[in-house]
């Protein structure tokens, strides 16, 4: 009974997530590996990583299903993983090809003479083409032309292809609506755009254009609604909610259609594609809701989708050809522990070996990829645009720094002007005025934004309901 590979990591992948929801003992653990994909970490998000992309694995091994390829297609010298999944499914065991020169065994008994022995120990060779590693030593053999060509381009089906670039669409749009909702709820708040805006409530949220939680805090929202009760270590954002715009509500649709449509663009797909694919819708739908389309989820996930509408096919050779080099070496090491009893076997031993030596020479000679020159433009295409996000959040960071002080809005004061000078006493203030439901400070510029944002929560916490923050850009430094 064949094993569903996809299945069995889906399953591993979804009781990791329980055991996150539900245990910290795996934190530690976890921890250091999401941290870097997922931006500063936390519980929720390593929840949503494992559940998200182990939801996508267990579906794709239940229903998203490759159609057959055809068996007796022209042998080619291409890495072709059409022929490498088909050999896959036949025996691996190089104890059946044994058996197999056992039959040549037998015939070597009608002959004495050593040419016909070498002419039967051809068939081996093509015998051998339908295990995995033969068939890859096979697929590049070739001495007039040390290229390793792209895999088959009927792999570049135009249907998923299609949905993929609805999927990459919907989610360059979705997070620039991220964007658009942050500037509308400043502007509804009658606050500098340039700002981090705290929300003062039990669940305590921030949110700005370089890092929103505009829809986390839908999500938030949501959970409390169906009061899902989660670890107080898990952050929802929920006191958001009240000052998000009503349109925002449309990332519950959005979500449901990123999903739908990026399981549509996996189907007949090679699995290198699958993954990364899988791997960056995961990290998509993460970004949307936590952090929008400067967070590093979202960057890796627009990054991925376009390297495989891009370039999937030269990322699929690239890993079979890598995982063929790993193949031949591991049956080489085999081979050699192998002890051959009969003459026949011997020679078939030395000619193999002959015939990988002669593969990892031609090999070692050029080995390159041979690229089209349409492709090569579009290969650089995820690279250019990846790099331009990076460079737009850098530049609205640079623009919308105050160099000279920070500014603090606090909306819906609860204390008079003698008792917020108190509060804030420990700070440099250059200036502070009321002007009627709101309340102006002027700090000096000397603090870390970080920590003067982290003193000012703890000191306005029961005392305001909201207040923003400028940003400092320079202070990192």
């Amino acid at each position: 009974m064949k094993i569903n590979k996809y299945l069995l990591v889906g399953i591993v992948l979804i009781a990791m997530a329980i055991c996150l929801l539900f245990n910290n003992t795996l934190d530690a653990v976890i921890r250091p590996f999401t941290y870097i994909i997922l931006m500063g970490s936390s519980k929720g998000k390593d929840i949503l990583f494992f559940g998200i992309f182990g939801l996508y694995f267990i579906i794709t091994g239940l229903f998203i299903k490759n159609k057959k390829t055809n068996k007796t297609s022209k042998k080619n010298n291409s890495v072709n993983p059409n022929i490498i999944n088909n050999t896959n499914n036949k025996t691996d065991n190089i104890t059946n090809m044994n058996n197999k020169t056992d039959n040549i065994t037998n015939m070597n008994n009608k002959t004495d003479n050593i040419t016909n022995i070498d002419n039967k120990t051809d068939n081996i060779t093509n015998i051998d083409n339908n295990t995995n590693n033969i068939a890859n030593k096979s697929n590049m053999d070739n001495t007039n032309n040390n290229t390793i060509n792209i895999v088959n381009k009927n792999n570049d089906n135009s249907n998923n292809n299609f949905y993929l670039k609805i999927a990459i669409v919907l989610i360059l749009l979705s997070s620039a609506f991220g964007v658009i909702l942050e500037i509308i709820l400043r502007l509804n708040l009658g606050i500098n755009i340039f700002t981090i805006l705290s929300v003062l409530a039990n669940d305590y949220t921030t949110t700005s254009i370089l890092h929103s939680h505009v829809f986390k805090s839908i999500l938030g929202g949501a959970i409390s609604y169906f009061k899902i009760g989660l670890s107080g270590n898990i952050h929802t954002g929920g006191s958001l909610l009240s000052y998000v715009p009503k349109i925002a509500y449309l990332i519950v649709i959005i979500i449901p259609a990123l999903f739908i449509l990026s399981l549509k663009s996996l189907k007949d797909r090679l699995t290198p594609s699958k993954i990364i694919l899988m791997f960056s819708y995961t990290l998509a739908i993460i970004g949307l809701i936590d952090g929008g389309i400067f967070a590093i989820p979202t960057l890796i996930a627009i990054y991925g989708v376009l390297l495989i509408y891009f370039a999937g096919k030269y990322i699929d050779t690239i890993i079979y050809y890598i995982k063929n080099k790993i193949s031949h070496i591991i049956h080489i090491k085999s081979d050699n522990k192998r002890n051959f009893t009969n003459k026949l076997n011997m020679i078939n031993r030395i000619n193999r070996i002959n015939r990988i030596n002669e593969i990892n020479e031609i090999n070692n000679k050029n080995n390159k990829i041979k690229f089209n020159k349409n492709d090569k433009i579009k290969i650089l295409i995820p690279h250019i645009i990846l790099f331009f996000i990076i460079f737009l959040r850098i530049t609205i960071a640079i623009y919308g720094t105050n160099v000279e002080y920070y500014e603090v809005n606090i909306l819906d004061n609860q204390t008079n002007e003698n008792n917020l000078d108190k509060l804030l006493n420990n700070y440099d203030i250059e200036n502070l005025r009321i002007e009627e439901n709101k309340t102006i400070v002027k700090i000096a510029p000397k603090y870390n934004e970080m920590e003067l944002l982290n003193n000012l929560t703890k000191n306005l916490k029961g005392k305001a309901d909201i207040f923003s923050l400028t940003w400092n850009f320079y202070s990192y430094f």
